[in-house]
């Protein structure tokens, strides 16, 4: 678990300058890998979200990314049926 959290603290200076300077790519990213962290420490409902901001950015920049937070947000029950 402590390293879950150190995942998450070096990832959100990360999440963070990516949203300063507009690189959204790693935005997208960063915002996937604190939400993988997230879920595992059970919470679930933080890291969904992510997943979801996560999704809009790699869906708007046309990344293949997006496949994998589709597949993360069905594996956690937080895809409707219109959104597979």
């Amino acid at each position: 678990m402590d390293e879950t959290r150190k995942a998450i603290e070096f990832y959100e200076p990360h999440l963070v300058f990516a949203r300063q300077i507009g690189g959204r790519r790693g935005e997208g990213i960063a915002s996937l890998n604190i939400a993988l962290a997230l879920y595992s420490l059970e919470e679930k409902d933080r890291a969904i979200g992510l997943v979801k901001q996560a999704l809009e950015i790699f869906e708007a920049i046309e990344s293949l990314y997006a496949k994998l937070a589709r597949k993360k947000l069905k594996e956690w029950g937080a895809l409707g049926k219109d959104e597979v």
